[in-house]
C-alpha cells in the first residue's frame, strides 16, 4: 500500500475497489506493474506498461463514466495546471 498523496491534486483518485467488473487478474497485474515501475505518468502509460484485454478496458471506461465528476464553476475549467 502506498503512503499519502502530497502536493497539489493532479487527478481523479479511485480506489480499485470502487470499480466494477475488473476481472483479478488484470487488478493483480496492475498492481505489479505499479510496484515494479512506479507510478503511472497517465492514461497511455498505465495502457502501454498493463496492456489491458479489450474486456478490462471497457470495464474501466464504464466505471470512469460512472464516477460523479467535479462541476467547474462557471468561466473555470476543471482540469488541474492548464
Amino acid at each position: 500500500m502506498s503512503g499519502p498523496v502530497s502536493g497539489p491534486p493532479t487527478g481523479l483518485r479511485v480506489g480499485l475497489g470502487q470499480l466494477r467488473d475488473i476481472r483479478k487478474p488484470f487488478v493483480d497485474a496492475l498492481l505489479a506493474e505499479r510496484a515494479r515501475g512506479g507510478p503511472f505518468a497517465g492514461f497511455h502509460d498505465f495502457v502501454r506498461r498493463t496492456d489491458p484485454r479489450l474486456v478490462d478496458l471497457r470495464a474501466l471506461i464504464r466505471s470512469a463514466a460512472s464516477i460523479p465528476w467535479p462541476t467547474a464553476a462557471p468561466g473555470r475549467s476543471c482540469s488541474s495546471g492548464s
